[in-house]
């Protein structure tokens, strides 16, 4: 079987088992918590457009867990079935961007298979710089970004977090720069990733950016 679960899955995959946990443990009417289980499976499911049988016989494999190391010998099940994030080496990276002398962060302590978008912050120059694959090709963003110092709705994650005031320059179809777009986006980036249970809202981020629209 290929893989198929692609990070934001995984991550609200996890977030619905964290739930069924701790249900079964707090939960002692077996009516009510057969309901909770259902209702995981059901969310579970709806968010992939298809499934196959074998596919689906996986991701729904928790039906009957009660234990706390068997929820996670369920997720550890589907770890061989993630989706890998396009790698990229430390040059291909930096020609993705027009400063080829620009910082990249160590690409070979990152999970690839553990993030929806490449993103990183240089603190000096107070960029932020964000790869994202969009609509069968690569993005590249450059932002500029601003700490503010508490917390915010993230625009990609969608989770209230620690944020800076992120900073684009749009473009048009002939590639001419010509209005800013600025939203609240994690400091974080591996954080920011690990929360990201739907993909919308970075397609959305990088889609403005990439059409000025």
């Amino acid at each position: 079987m290929e893989p198929f679960i692609h990070n934001h899955h995984f991550n609200y995959i996890q977030q619905q088992i964290y739930i069924l946990q701790y249900s079964v443990k707090s939960v002692h009417d077996k009516e009510i918590l057969s309901a909770i289980r259902y209702e995981a499976e059901r969310k579970i499911t709806s968010i992939f457009t298809s499934l196959t049988e074998e596919q689906k016989r996986l991701v729904t494999s928790f039906s009957d867990l009660h234990q706390e190391h068997e929820f996670y010998g369920y997720l550890e099940s589907l770890l061989p079935y993630r989706v890998m994030f396009p790698y990229m080496t430390e040059v291909e990276v930096k020609n993705l961007f027009p400063n080829k002398k620009m910082d990249v962060p160590a690409l070979s302590y990152i999970n690839f298979k553990a993030i929806s978008y490449l993103g990183w912050n240089d603190h000096q120059l107070q960029k932020k710089y964000i790869i994202y694959p969009f609509k069968g090709r690569i993005r590249a963003i450059e932002a500029h970004i601003t700490s503010i110092q508490q917390k915010n709705v993230c625009a990609l994650c969608n989770q209230f977090t620690k944020v800076g005031l992120v900073t684009a320059q749009t473009e048009n179809s002939s590639g001419a720069y010509y209005k800013a777009v600025g939203n609240y986006i994690c400091m974080d980036s591996y954080e920011c990733n690990r929360n990201i249970t739907n993909i919308a809202n970075v397609d959305t981020f990088v889609e403005r950016i990439v059409t000025g629209e």
